[in-house]
């Protein structure tokens, strides 16, 4: 399915990192453990912080505020993976834009391809840095920017249907489908912003579910219930 030696950007939903709310130790072990495992590939991640805050479904704060404050989720998120991986032997760099300053390092593309060259995971906190900007977009400007073949989007839903399925257990399954299916059926996948620049770069993606079992290894054993959304 990818090639291995790929560089690929990993999202992973603050949500199902924290189960609901704050962080799930089981489920932040069991990936960073994938992860060592799936060392064949070069690993991007950003995380998101909904797990800890969710800045635009705040109405008490100025939305910009409200992001900022999303930002710092991303950061809690990207320092508890950093640690996880270092229990499991894997070597990772923090870099941050924004109000994340001060965790890891600063972000930039030169920083990110020296530590992938040197087999590092990169964690990429802080979202894009600015506000009314959300971490689905800053996931596909980081795989441009760092030239990632592919973009998978692990959160708690196991791939793209035609309806919410938690809420209506008859919604239709896409195993495959086009950017131009998604646009013309108006499915929720990425923010609009996020996915038109997937679209134009031409990036693969791949949707599923981080909760189910050994869900990154099995994605790459081809057993995993995904969605591939590409141009073709």
């Amino acid at each position: 399915m990818i090639a291995k030696g790929s560089r690929i950007l990993l999202k992973l939903s603050g949500e199902a990192l924290g189960r609901g709310q704050g962080l799930c130790p089981d489920l932040l072990e069991s990936i960073c453990q994938q992860l060592v495992q799936l060392a064949d590939y070069q690993w991007v991640i950003v995380p998101g912080g909904g797990n800890f805050f969710r800045g635009a479904h705040q109405e008490w704060c100025p939305r910009v505020v409200a992001d900022q404050i999303g930002m710092l989720a991303t950061a809690m998120n990207g320092l508890a993976l950093q640690a996880a991986l270092k229990r499991q032997g894997g070597r990772s760099s923090v870099l941050s834009c924004g109000p994340c300053q001060g965790v890891g390092e600063p972000y930039s593309a030169q920083k990110a391809w020296r530590a992938l060259d040197q087999r590092e995971v990169v964690i990429c906190v802080g979202g894009t840095g600015s506000g009314f900007v959300t971490t689905d977009t800053a996931t596909v400007v980081r795989a441009c920017e760092l030239e990632c073949s592919s973009v998978l989007k692990a959160s708690s839903v196991d791939g793209v249907y035609d309806q919410d399925p938690f809420k209506n257990p008859e919604a239709v399954f896409y195993p495959q489908i086009r950017y131009s299916e998604v646009l013309e059926k108006k499915l929720e996948v990425m923010d609009q912003v996020a996915f038109a620049l997937a679209e134009e770069n031409n990036k693969d993606l791949y949707v599923f579910s981080i909760l189910q079992e050994n869900a990154l290894v099995r994605f790459f054993e081809g057993s995993l219930k995904h969605t591939k959304i590409s141009l073709q």
